[in-house]
């Protein structure tokens, strides 16, 4: 028996500093723009591109009804984060997101 773990001892692949734990994340987050403030027009853009809607509906978005992306993996909702962020758009993640 011994000879089988030494074995698979040996097959196994040392761990390197190129491992990222998130792309072993398997969640699947949401992520929600709050609605529920006027935003300024430079924000409507960025937030209609995002959405992938006009100008008119992200402004409805935004101050009214706000907007749930469909689930995604770790790297892209770190992605949509970082985007949402440099935006200036209130969001919420779920579930939390420690990435």
């Amino acid at each position: 028996m011994d000879r089988f773990v030494e074995k698979a001892k040996l097959n196994e692949m040392p761990s390197t500093q190129d491992d990222n734990p998130i792309e072993l994340d398997s969640n699947k987050y949401i992520i929600r723009i709050i609605a529920g403030k006027e935003y300024e027009k430079s924000l409507l853009k960025g937030a209609a591109q995002v959405c992938g809607c006009n100008a008119l509906e992200a402004k409805k978005i935004l101050e009214n009804t706000g907007f749930e992306f469909a689930p995604m993996d770790a790297l892209d909702a770190r992605a949509l984060k970082h985007k949402l962020d440099e935006i200036g758009i209130d969001y919420a993640v779920s579930p939390e997101f420690r990435w």
